[in-house]
């Protein structure tokens, strides 16, 4: 657990209201007196700390791909972790209408165990096609694991010329980052926005997801800068600025 205010790992105190975490009352005191006191509320309604700060990075990236790429219908959004489709639908609000919005998950839970999660954690109904979540009308969906579904689809994205302006990676395993990454870097094109969870602030961080982006960004000659990061939601968002 991450103090909200200096990032110390020890954090055991927690907002009576909304449950944000820090590691001393005088940090507590800090965050309050500096902002707190007026989104205590908001972040309550928004089911916690951890989930206002990561939707907060699911607007800010989608509004910096529009940004980018306007509302051309030839623009996608591609999540690889979707599970019951929460960011999904965040994504989908904020999106232009004629974007296309694509799901991947295995449906079935983690390939191998990560961390302290066991193979086959998250999983939806343990029986891959049947799924339960509420999901957005025009978001297709591809069950599989992600390296059966990302050539397939990278393939399809290249011909029929499309645009990958957004993609969320929540693969928690290094294994599965790289399964994804290693199909979809090579569409990135200059102004593409690439949001990662679990990207930073726990045990194996920089073994997972960090260490699949730093490879793809390597491997396909890609210059990027950091849009948004949050110690609380473990986010991190990247913006591609060149292309070698």
């Amino acid at each position: 657990a991450v103090c909200a205010v200096c990032g110390a790992e020890v954090a055991t105190k927690a907002c009576a209201r909304c449950k944000t975490l820090y590691c001393s009352p005088h940090c507590q005191q800090e965050h309050w007196n500096t902002g707190h006191k007026k989104q205590c509320k908001k972040i309550q309604r928004a089911g916690g700390a951890e989930q206002f700060h990561a939707d907060a990075k699911f607007k800010e990236a989608a509004d910096a791909a529009v940004a980018t790429f306007g509302d051309d219908e030839n623009n996608i959004c591609a999540e690889f972790g979707t599970y019951h489709g929460r960011s999904l639908r965040v994504l989908d609000r904020r999106l232009p209408t004629n974007w296309q919005l694509h799901g991947f998950d295995s449906f079935v839970g983690l390939p191998e165990q990560w961390r302290h999660e066991p193979a086959g954690s998250y999983s939806v109904t343990g029986d891959r096609g049947e799924l339960t979540g509420c999901f957005p009308d025009r978001a297709e969906l591809h069950a599989g694991w992600f390296n059966e579904t990302s050539a397939p689809f990278a393939t399809r994205v290249r011909e029929n010329e499309d645009v990958l302006a957004l993609l969320h990676v929540d693969c928690d395993l290094y294994s599965s980052a790289r399964d994804c990454l290693s199909e979809l870097a090579p569409l990135l094109v200059k102004g593409s926005v690439v949001l990662f969870d679990d990207f930073l602030a726990h045990e194996t961080w920089r073994e997972d997801e960090k260490r699949a982006w730093e490879e793809a960004v390597a491997e396909n000659g890609l210059e990027v800068e950091v849009v948004a990061a949050s110690l609380l939601s473990k986010q991190c968002c990247f913006r591609v600025v060149g292309v070698g």
